[in-house]
């Protein structure tokens, strides 16, 4: 099988093909992905092609890519789970995302030591379980975890600790929708500002300084991790990375996340019980002369600014969300929460209810 040379000057090494929604794949140095893959108990063969057979198990179709909505545009799609009827379905635990440019150059050269992080656990930096290249297609991509699991979430945050690019992707249950305001907009002069646009600007200033409220023991866990995954992010001189944060307020919504202390669950004072779902996502932007030159074009941009040495982001990140994890929630002494892939509701999937002692 023919090497596939990236957007860099690394070249990929591919380390045989597998079957991914049915259609064959080349592996990016699969050796390493696959520990990952052992470390989740993800089968070689977990998500397959969307089809009238596949009742109950992850499927997706590459016809279900579409833009991301980021700078980048990159193409992404979620797997499904679909019910009995086929009629119904929810959102599966995988994200197929396109890999190109400094992202999958990044990818090719630290893919031993990530993987070997992500492995170990303990991390919540999103786990990749195979990179590999479509030959039809021509493009790249990985399979990802979704560390924003099941139905339910109320509130959800895109957050660089403390930041102007911080933002609130949703609130009490109502999806913020993003709205820039370019250079050449009327509302620089105060003109057109759509209601849109100000939940959005008020999103952006409450995601900055919001406070979780966990147990202590929580709190602990989350801030030993953030800085486990920091110092390693710092070490691969990598930076601009988001902490994504998700809350579920509905005891009966409570499902696993994608690491073994996910949920973590307790009682806040004023808002009842609540289960926090974390990641860490787009973590592979390394700092290179693009990046420098953004830091000074940006200094009389808002501060702190995002773009910074990965050695001041990583340190600034950590210390932001030390402050911003506050351990004053109580114990629920015991919940329930359901297994995503065997939740019973209008899917029509079966039921799985799992008892979990709070930590």
């Amino acid at each position: 099988m023919a090497n596939v040379a990236d957007s860099g000057s690394s070249v990929a090494k591919k380390q045989g093909a597998i079957k991914i929604a049915g259609q064959t794949v080349a592996l990016f140095n699969d050796a390493h992905f696959k520990k990952v893959r052992e470390s989740y108990k993800i089968d070689d063969n977990a998500i397959v092609k969307s089809g009238s057979d596949c009742t109950g198990k992850e499927e997706f179709d590459f016809a279900w890519l579409a833009p991301s909505g980021g700078k980048g545009g990159d193409l992404m799609g979620f797997t499904k789970v679909f019910g009995k009827d086929r009629k119904t379905s929810r959102t599966g635990g995988f994200i197929i995302k396109e890999m190109k440019g400094d992202d999958h150059k990044s990818m090719i050269d630290f893919h031993e030591e990530y993987c070997k992080h992500i492995a170990a656990g303990d991390s919540f930096i999103s786990a990749f379980f195979f990179h590999f290249h479509h030959e039809e297609r021509n493009q790249n991509f990985i399979v990802m975890n979704n560390c924003m699991p099941g139905r339910g979430m109320e509130d959800m945050y895109d957050l660089k600790g403390g930041t102007a690019d911080d933002k609130t992707q949703r609130l009490k249950g109502k999806k913020i929708v993003e709205v820039h305001k370019r250079c050449w907009s009327p509302m620089n002069c105060g003109l057109n500002i759509t209601p849109e646009r100000t939940d959005y600007l008020q999103g952006k200033r409450h995601a900055k300084t919001v406070k979780f409220h966990v147990t202590k023991q929580n709190r602990e866990i989350i801030v030993k991790t953030i800085k486990k995954d920091t110092d390693f992010l710092k070490s691969c001189n990598l930076m601009d990375y988001s902490l994504l944060v998700g809350v579920k307020r509905d005891p009966d919504l409570f499902c696993k996340g994608v690491t073994e202390t996910q949920p973590f669950i307790g009682e806040c004072k004023d808002a009842g019980p609540e289960a926090y779902y974390i990641g860490i996502v787009d973590f592979l932007q390394g700092w290179n002369c693009k990046k420098d030159m953004a830091h000074y074009i940006k200094l009389c941009a808002p501060k702190p600014l995002s773009t910074v040495k990965p050695s001041i982001y990583g340190t600034r990140f950590y210390h932001h969300f030390k402050a911003h994890f506050v351990g004053d929630a109580g114990f629920l002494a015991k919940t329930s929460f359901y297994e995503p892939s065997t939740k019973t509701a209008a899917d029509g999937t079966s039921a799985n209810q799992v008892n979990v002692e709070t930590r």
